[in-house]
């Protein structure tokens, strides 16, 4: 059995820290533990639901250094570099970029994604949606305000369409998964001919989980055709940008997937009496 040095163990230590770390590291937190000293900033970023800390410093000189004490008790997104300091067994955050998390950082952050599908081709798959939709499928959360005003706009525009509902979680860590999830058995039962991708309005951060990058590429590669209606006008999300047609809400989402039956009646009624006619005017002549 080998035994260790004080030393060697933190040298050891401060070596698997750094291999397990790509460079650099993004962190989310608050700030909180302020403190300056000879112009190099330390603070320690908070996690607000398990209370654990992690250390940071900013350098003095630092490319992107400013005054950091301004953010004390703010949720924060953080660029930094994993460091260990072997000598007193510390692991710390070198920062390199801080910046306050918010509707800003997040727009920013869909920004950069939505370039990254767009320059994929992910966006440019669009399949024809069906003119008579024998079957829709409705994606939405289960007891929903969304899903009883799909249903029932539905119902009164087009009720020779059967409506098959596929509940899932809409907001949260677990939405992405769970919405992926009831796709990809959508897709699977091939039951439906057309898929109704809902929720009703919401802040930026409640409407996240249609910005997932694994679930945009999950409806961009369904081999149902789409129709996204997310939020409310003005909202838009990657996942509007998948879908084969987007809609400012849900109810103006289902209107779009099928026929009027009032306007259909009427086509049928102007056509019987043009055959009539014609028949009138070749039993005459």
């Amino acid at each position: 059995m080998k035994i260790y040095s004080v030393s060697e163990l933190n040298t050891e230590a401060r070596e698997a820290i750094l291999l397990a770390f790509q460079y650099p590291i993004t962190v989310k937190g608050e700030v909180s533990d302020y403190r300056s000293s000879r112009g190099h900033q330390y603070f320690k970023l908070r996690d607000n639901s398990t209370s654990n800390t992690v250390s940071c410093v900013m350098w003095k000189g630092s490319l992107n250094s400013h005054d950091l004490s301004e953010y004390l008790h703010k949720e924060v997104v953080v660029s930094a570099k994993v460091d260990f300091y072997a000598g007193f067994a510390q692991f710390q955050l070198n920062i390199i970029e801080l910046s306050e998390f918010g509707d800003g950082f997040i727009k920013k952050e869909i920004e950069k994604l939505k370039k990254k599908l767009s320059h994929e081709g992910v966006f440019d798959r669009k399949r024809e949606l069906p003119r008579y939709p024998d079957a829709i499928g409705i994606l939405t959360a289960r007891d929903s305000h969304a899903l009883k005003d799909v249903c029932s706009k539905l119902k009164e525009k087009y009720p020779l369409s059967k409506l098959f509902i596929y509940p899932s979680i809409v907001q949260g860590e677990l939405a992405p998964r769970n919405l992926i999830k009831q796709l990809k058995r959508i897709n699977k039962d091939a039951i439906v001919d057309v898929i109704l991708i809902v929720r009703g309005g919401g802040s930026l951060q409640d409407l996240m989980a249609f910005n997932d990058e694994d679930l945009v590429r999950e409806i961009s590669a369904s081999s149902i055709p789409t129709i996204t209606g997310i939020g409310h006008k003005p909202d838009v999300t990657l996942a509007d940008y998948a879908s084969d047609s987007s809609k400012e809400t849900p109810t103006a989402a289902a209107i779009q997937s099928v026929p009027d039956l009032q306007t259909l009646k009427q086509d049928i009624h102007y056509i019987e009496i043009a055959i009539i006619k014609v028949g009138n005017n070749l039993i005459t002549s």
